[in-house]
């Protein structure tokens, strides 16, 4: 048989040219692709079959041969897109989409859509509010970005962390609510059907599997993120190595404080227990029709303007307040919001310059790191050579704690200090000018005067997920 089009004969060899696809959602060549379940009518009844559907109003069934006539090909099973939540589209919208008879919702009437039915439901302030909208709306929008933020909801019991959870489950794509869940279904519901992972009472998220739980927290906001596993197919086969890709929205909510790692990677809200009886009663007036309403409007977002519109935010957008991770995390949100409206853009940029800010020096305030560049700060007023024993006493003496000098030592070596050894010890280069470098870099240059450590500096806290960190080393 000649090869195709779409193959390229090498020798005897023909090398299909086919590009990978995620059908449950993705993005390729700016065309977007989302499978869809739906009821189809068949001559002996109706039956549930999913489709692929493109934002070139295209459709074909969900099967090998079908992703491989269009050119694509996917390195999971299918079988496991039987996970799909159903009945996230409805068929009527469905049928108006592809007929082109749907009206047009653009970015501005699917956040308007999804923070309406929330203000409606949960008590949050408005700034909150609209983050968690936009976060909710942008999870349908993920695959068009290298980086997606988690969003961390603490508070103490009873202050609404749960209702949060189970609206967002009602909105965004494809979303899983869950406790707890086993290691096997979690990586390959995420690998097939790149859903919104929704996490309640993350206290139970720790403490089993914590190697692999720990990856998938650490990878799995950006675009990439892979775990390997073991993996035994049928019981009488033999172990293999199996690569699941583990990039998702997540939102994890917990009594407990996260641990420096993963707060780095969060948007913090903080809930209180409402006072205001009318949350109570929308709970019986909110039904399932108007999250249905609001879910239409964003699967016809998703594949009628928003390829568009990202197109034109990614040429007009201004640059936010935010350098390497930060800028990563701040930017599905930014762009959202700049679809959304001028005046939202800058609300979003200033809550999440604060937001984010927040997430990271609490995330580098527990670290050794910041406490030895605070004190080095204050001591390198001249270039000379410094002993880790002294930098130990000037942080105690700022009432930041205790580093053993061995610790200092290893942090000024991964700042890029080199040491030499003297007849009195270990000592350091240091100039005023290489301090103010490193100061700038990692904690920054409108950082809050040192003298004022008590709002400065956090020491560490027994937390939550301490093991799920990345591994420690002697810096600890």
């Amino acid at each position: 048989m000649p090869p195709t089009a779409r193959e390229r004969a090498v020798g005897e060899i023909v090398i299909a040219n086919e590009r990978k696809l995620r059908p449950a959602l993705d993005v390729v060549d700016g065309t977007v692709y989302v499978t869809v379940p739906l009821r189809i009518r068949t001559a002996s009844g109706t039956e549930q079959r999913s489709l692929v559907m493109t934002s070139r109003s295209e459709r074909y069934p969900l099967s090998r041969d079908a992703l491989s006539k269009a050119g694509f090909w996917f390195d999971g099973e299918l079988e496991d897109l039987q996970a799909l939540p159903k009945d996230r589209w409805s068929a009527g919208s469905v049928e108006s989409f592809l007929s082109g008879s749907a009206s047009k919702v653009d970015a501005a009437r699917a956040f308007a859509s999804v923070r309406g039915l929330l203000a409606r439901r949960i008590d949050l302030e408005s700034d909150d509010l609209d983050t968690v909208a936009l976060w909710t709306a942008a999870t349908y929008l993920f695959p068009f970005f290298q980086s997606f933020p988690y969003i961390y909801v603490r508070g103490p019991m009873g202050s609404g962390k749960t209702t949060l959870l189970e609206a967002v489950q009602r909105l965004a794509f494809n979303a899983v609510l869950t406790t707890n869940i086993t290691r096997a279904a979690l990586f390959r519901v995420i690998n097939a059907t790149r859903p919104t992972l929704l996490i309640d009472e993350a206290e139970n998220f720790s403490r089993v599997d914590v190697d692999e739980r720990r990856q998938l927290l650490n990878s799995g906001y950006a675009s990439g993120g892979l775990v390997s596993l073991c993996e035994r197919p049928t019981k009488d086969s033999r172990q293999r190595v199996v690569g699941f890709e583990v990039y998702s929205p997540k939102m994890l909510a917990s009594i407990q404080p996260l641990n420096a790692v993963l707060r780095s990677r969060c948007i913090e809200i903080n809930m209180l227990k409402t006072r205001k009886h009318e949350y109570n009663r929308n709970a019986f007036a909110i039904d399932a029709a108007d999250f249905n309403a609001v879910r239409d409007d964003l699967y016809c977002f998703l594949l009628g303007t928003a390829a568009g519109e990202l197109a034109e935010a990614r040429a007009n957008m201004p640059e936010g307040d935010f350098v390497g991770r930060g800028h990563d995390l701040s930017l599905p949100l930014l762009t959202l919001a700049w679809m959304v409206s001028r005046e939202q853009f800058e609300k979003t940029n200033n809550y999440l310059r604060e937001r984010l800010g927040q997430a990271q020096a609490s995330a580098e305030g527990d670290a050794n790191d910041n406490r030895v560049l605070y004190a080095l700060r204050d001591l390198v007023t001249t270039e000379g050579e410094y002993a880790p024993l002294y930098i130990a006493e000037k942080v105690r003496e700022d009432g930041n704690g205790y580093i053993e000098p061995s610790v200092v030592g290893t942090i000024l070596t991964n700042f890029g200090w080199r040491s030499k050894r003297t007849k009195k010890g270990q000592r350091y280069r240091l100039t005023p000018k290489d301090v103010a470098d490193k100061y700038e870099r990692y904690i920054g240059s409108d950082a809050q005067d040192p003298d004022d450590a008590s709002d400065r500096i956090r020491l560490p806290e027994d937390e939550l997920f301490a093991d799920l960190g990345e591994p420690q080393d002697t810096r600890s």
